[in-house]
């Protein structure tokens, strides 16, 4: 009987040993996803975060344009911020951009400076819509895919 018993701690020792190091095994697996969960987390909430500073104000403080191809101009980017192919580095730098260009408009343009912004203005809403379909994005007023 006292082999008996000495036997089942020697055959026993080292399974236990391996459940050991599998439970080991198994509880760094956990980790790791707990570990990548939390990071895939934070990355959303910064996208989502970024997303929504991305957007203009709807009633900025300064500069609204008066010259309709500028306001053309401005729904065209906001309709390529919604774009999920914009990146939110490229969103908070088009944002900072439309501030700074607010800045710029008044009402009190004389009639060159209107006529040449609504060249401008134009112009550079046809840039964006070509870029932004090549970034495939939907042109203005369209839904993606």
């Amino acid at each position: 009987m006292k082999w008996v018993v000495i036997l089942a701690i020697v055959v026993a020792a080292p399974a236990c040993g391996r459940r050991d190091a599998e439970v080991a095994r198994m509880q760094k697996q956990i980790d790791d996803l707990t570990a990548e969960v939390a990071r895939l987390k934070q990355e959303a909430a910064d996208q989502q975060r970024a997303a929504s500073e991305a957007r203009l104000p709807e009633r900025p403080g300064v500069g609204e344009p008066t010259v309709p191809a500028c306001r053309d101009y401005l729904a065209a980017i906001e309709s390529y911020l919604e774009c999920d192919r914009v990146s939110a580095p490229a969103r908070a730098a088009v944002r900072d951009s439309v501030t700074k260009m607010r800045g710029t408009w008044s009402d009190n343009m004389s009639e060159d400076a209107r006529k040449a912004a609504a060249t401008a203005c134009a112009a550079s809403t046809e840039a964006l819509q070509q870029g932004a379909a090549a970034a495939g994005c939907p042109p203005h007023g369209q839904r993606g895919p």
